[in-house]
């Protein structure tokens, strides 16, 4: 009798822990005027953002990566430069179809800066909350995000 309520009591809290929506990396926190740019893209569903000095070719290189590894999500740059010129002219030389967010405030990196110490590229869903996360485009990240995808 004993084993049963304990295998009961198991499974029950297997079920809570599997049930729990919490995303296993938090949130990110855009601050009202940003939401209110994504909001107005219409964004639903899943997101990729990417968080950039805005200052680097090697930046807008991995940006065009992700556009054409995953050319049916939206995808949100944020970029933590002053210089909107100089974004706006690499994204027009790319021919960039996804958001783009100058954090030249930088509340966007104020706000998130735990989470951007270690990392700049996530999938999020349209709660903003972090589905997968990690450095850069790299193999890793890119079939975390397909697995995703795909189920």
């Amino acid at each position: 009798m004993k084993k049963s309520v304990f295998l009961i009591l198991i499974i029950e809290i297997l079920f809570l822990i599997s049930c729990n929506n919490k995303a296993p990396y938090g949130k990110l926190d855009f601050p009202i005027t940003l939401q209110q740019q994504i909001k107005s893209q219409k964004t639903k569903g899943k997101i990729v953002v990417y968080y950039h000095s805005g200052e680097c070719s090697i930046c807008f290189g991995t940006l065009l990566a992700i556009s054409n590894d995953f050319p049916d999500l939206p995808i949100i740059s944020v970029s933590g430069t002053k210089n909107a010129a100089l974004v706006n002219s690499y994204l027009g030389q790319m021919g960039f179809k996804g958001i783009s967010l100058i954090d030249s405030t930088s509340l966007f990196l104020k706000s998130n800066q735990k989470v951007l110490n270690t990392q700049n590229l996530f999938l999020i869903d349209s709660q903003y909350k972090i589905i997968v996360a990690g450095k850069n485009l790299d193999e890793s990240i890119k079939r975390k995000i397909n697995r995703i995808l795909t189920h």
